[in-house]
């Protein structure tokens, strides 16, 4: 892996969605070589591939040749689980993982949700840490849970540097944001797009976990009332450091 600021060859899986969107832009702006793949077309700017997830050759394609996948494609709220979940979030996930095997990358990036804490009442006076574990409320989370074992396991099994992030709620259109505004609760979990593309940067800049270690890390912006959730060891592991509180969002670098 490169030293931290070197140019690294970056797959971001779901780059065609609204985060994998804010992801590849900053990564390009900041130097990185870029390729995409996702269902649909991929942004203008730069490579991009279009597959399934449960398409193995064509994830081999996709790995050919990078140093770090960012994997976000994933169903991305509750939904059936059989036929959505299920192929989405648990079979896609283990064919990114295999292909990155194969393929020999050394480092991925596995998206993993806040809503894997749901379940867990917040702790009095202080953020709520990765070590109190989790407790889904629903399959999709129970997905995500599964995620960061996963990137446990590819880690120990195959010395990957392998990072799981808890991302906090992205808002992807305008009635997201509505109905987030209307949510004081939902404050402390804000992720803006402008903290979304620092911590990418962050993370694919990092030299951190080392190959073989793993970490899973919290990604919001700050919390605008209550302690939220502990941002510690993403400041520690990568050097991200939230800049945004909801509902005012600054500029995103890199333009």
């Amino acid at each position: 892996m490169g030293m931290h600021g070197a140019q690294h060859r970056v797959l971001v899986t779901g780059g065609a969605g609204a985060i994998g969107r804010v992801v590849c832009r900053q990564l390009r702006a900041d130097g990185h070589a870029v390729r995409s793949f996702d269902r649909r077309s991929a942004p203008p700017a730069g490579e991009g591939l279009t597959g399934e997830l449960t398409d193995v050759a064509a994830l081999d394609a996709a790995c050919t040749g990078m140093d770090t996948v960012v994997h976000l494609a994933a169903t991305t709220d509750d939904a059936d689980f059989l036929t959505r979940l299920l192929p989405d979030n648990i079979v896609g996930l283990f064919q990114v993982l295999e292909a990155a095997v194969r393929q020999h990358v050394r480092r991925v990036i596995v998206a993993s949700s806040i809503q894997v804490v749901a379940g867990i009442p917040p702790p009095a006076g202080r953020p709520l840490r990765v070590d109190d574990g989790t407790c889904a409320t629903n399959h999709y989370a129970a997905t995500k849970v599964l995620a960061e074992e996963f990137a446990r396991l590819y880690a120990r099994k195959y010395r990957m540097s392998t990072l799981a992030v808890r991302l906090g709620w992205f808002p992807r259109n305008a009635a997201e944001r509505a109905r987030m505004a209307q949510h004081s609760g939902f404050h402390d979990i804000y992720l803006s797009h402008a903290d979304a593309a620092r911590f990418f940067a962050c993370a694919v800049a990092s030299t951190m976990p080392a190959p073989g270690e793993w970490a899973v890390v919290f990604a919001t912006s700050r919390p605008a009332h209550g302690p939220g959730m502990d941002l510690t060891p993403s400041q520690a592991i990568i050097g991200y450091a939230p800049q945004d509180m909801w509902p005012n969002e600054s500029a995103r670098d890199g333009g």
